[in-house]
């Protein structure tokens, strides 16, 4: 495991190093029935100049503005240090990153927590606090977490949204025990998806 403090996300440095690495945000995709688009996506950015264009909309860049307040507020809350790091490579997992929002760590300097930040519209702030449960839609990011930072033992998911007054911050702890069949699944699932990309990339970029 190799963390990486002094770099700035979004920098030029940080997406050259992610440009045909499978990070959070990929997660969930690499575990779609059909994983051939990402295959091909992470192909051409390793072999060109070609980077898929995220268009970044009001929405998003609103949960770009609060990550840094609902980090504060959840320190406040909780009474815990996060700390903040550019990157986390693994060499168990090859062409693998992640930009984690936040790692807790303990007297020693290991991580071994994880905090991920989400800024949702109002009403799906509200989804997350009556569920109270880990979102379908965001449990491979979190599942991401604890594969590449492997000492991580508990995750943090933190819904925050100030425009909801009976509760603005929403915390919901996950831990590696109780979610232990369903991450090892999708480890299997991560390492069978490098071996297809690296496959295909050879047969592909074969001259000879």
């Amino acid at each position: 495991m190799n963390l990486i403090k002094e770099m700035e996300q979004r920098s030029e440095e940080w997406h050259e190093i992610r440009k045909g690495s499978i990070g959070g945000t990929r997660a969930k995709m690499l575990m779609a029935k059909n994983n051939l688009p990402l295959c091909d996506e992470l192909i051409a950015e390793r072999h060109s100049d070609y980077v898929e264009e995220t268009f970044v909309n009001d929405a998003m860049q609103r949960g770009i503005d609060l990550e840094p307040v609902a980090i504060a507020e959840f320190s406040d809350a909780t009474s815990q240090q996060v700390e903040h790091y550019g990157l986390v490579t693994n060499e168990k997992y090859y062409k693998c990153h992640l930009s984690p929002d936040g790692l807790i760590l303990d007297g020693g300097g290991v991580p071994m927590a994880g905090v991920e930040v989400k800024c949702p519209s109002t009403k799906k702030h509200v989804e997350y606090i009556r569920s109270g449960k880990l979102p379908a839609e965001h449990k491979y990011q979190v599942y991401h977490y604890f594969t590449l930072v492997d000492t991580v033992e508990t995750m943090y998911f933190v819904s925050f949204d100030p425009r909801f007054h009976p509760k603005p911050l929403h915390i919901l702890e996950v831990t590696k025990e109780e979610i232990q069949e369903d991450l090892q699944a999708y480890q299997e699932n991560l390492t069978k998806f490098i071996k297809k990309v690296n496959k295909y990339e050879s047969q592909i970029t074969d001259n000879f």
